[in-house]
């Protein structure tokens, strides 16, 4: 009675010999293995990085819709006068401040973070809507006072 281990064969039933050749190989031979499979995978890398570069610098040929001229990539038409995004942002800044919105930051544990999106999926409003309406129904409750005409657009809703 042998404790012989069955032959280890590939897909087709055939002896897999390269399974064989792990198994025999000297210590020697191993390092040289695992030198040349780390220069294959440093070949990978950088043959992934320098095509990922490559396809940075050329278009896409399988692009769905042809440029159109006058046109943004949205489909927008584009304007004579262009902004750039900084500017686009300072400006929508200045008009918030002008209109008396303040800016407040908040650091929300992450169970409320999530009932926070969840709140603004279920009524389809930004955060800062949601944060708005609880804000004014708290004031609300506290002071019992009436809601005024530019506090919230729809109290009720949550």
């Amino acid at each position: 009675m042998s404790n012989s281990k069955p032959p280890i064969l590939d897909l087709f039933g055939e002896p897999d010999i390269n399974f064989l050749a792990e198994t025999i190989a000297t210590p020697k031979e191993k390092n040289i293995k695992k030198k040349i499979t780390l220069a294959k995978k440093d070949l990978v890398k950088n043959t992934e990085t320098l095509a990922k570069k490559q396809a940075g610098i050329t278009p896409d040929k399988n692009i769905q819709q042809a440029f159109l001229p006058g046109l943004s990539r949205r489909g927008r038409p584009r304007s004579k006068n262009p902004i750039s995004a900084v500017e686009r942002t300072a400006e929508h800044r200045r008009k918030r401040l002008a209109e008396g919105s303040k800016r407040v930051e908040m650091i929300l544990a992450p169970e409320v973070a999530r009932q926070l999106e969840a709140l603004a999926e279920q009524y389809k409003e930004p955060r800062s809507e949601v944060i708005a309406t609880l804000v004014t129904k708290a004031y609300l409750k506290v002071f019992k006072a009436k809601p005024t005409k530019g506090s919230v657009s729809k109290p009720d809703q949550i």
